[in-house]
């Protein structure tokens, strides 16, 4: 028994490194190295209970699409009030969030709205993943899963569309356009979870 487990336990663990090979081969950044220097005064993350989880679905649902900015008054604003409820989501435990996300993406109806909606989750994953800055070289504009994003040497900027201020991430990237298959905001989280793995969070 204890000899079959342990097998089971490897062959799970070569599945998983297999997987963040694979996001590597295929043109996604690695993340930064991450050592103890880089993230000072570390806050742990909570658990979510039903009482967050509906209030948090509530919350997503009437927050602001980052596609409408453009033609938004009040862009900055907004952007502003999108990235405070996602903030909200960053604190928990990443088992409960993805938990949350599945309920949040059940409770989207299909049609000419839901890219708004799901959307949202294409920023909470760069907030809640240890997604790296791009370094600064010649840019172009090009598709990227449906997206059309800032694209580097050949490499797309995975962490548009935000971007570190005074080391505070702002939502400062603006909608362009999609074409594609929908979006899948969850298998999207689960590769952002192996190749990047959790931003640290630090105490207020």
């Amino acid at each position: 028994m204890r000899k079959r487990a342990t097998k089971w336990f490897t062959l799970a663990l070569c599945a998983f490194v297999v997987g963040c090979l694979s996001s590597a081969r295929n043109g996604i950044p690695a993340a930064a190295p991450r050592t103890r220097d880089d993230t000072p005064h570390l806050a742990n993350r909570e658990p979510m209970t039903d009482t967050d989880s509906q209030r948090l679905i509530a919350d997503l649902l009437s927050a602001p699409s980052w596609l409408a900015l453009p033609m938004s008054a009040d862009a900055n604003q907004d952007a502003e009030k999108l990235l405070a409820v996602l903030r909200r989501v960053q604190k928990f435990a990443i088992p409960d969030v993805r938990a949350l996300l599945v309920e949040f993406v059940r409770s989207v109806p299909d049609g000419t709205g839901r890219l708004d909606q799901v959307g949202k989750i294409f920023v909470l994953n760069r907030l809640l993943f240890n997604v790296p800055e791009p370094r600064p070289s010649r840019r172009v504009d090009r598709g990227h899963g449906g997206w059309f994003v800032p694209v580097y040497n050949g490499r797309p900027d995975m962490l548009w569309l935000l971007s570190f201020d005074h080391g505070q991430l702002k939502l400062t990237g603006r909608f362009v356009g999609y074409s594609g298959a929908l979006y899948d905001p969850l298998r999207e989280f689960d590769r952002f979870e192996c190749t990047y793995g959790p931003r640290p969070l630090l105490r207020p």
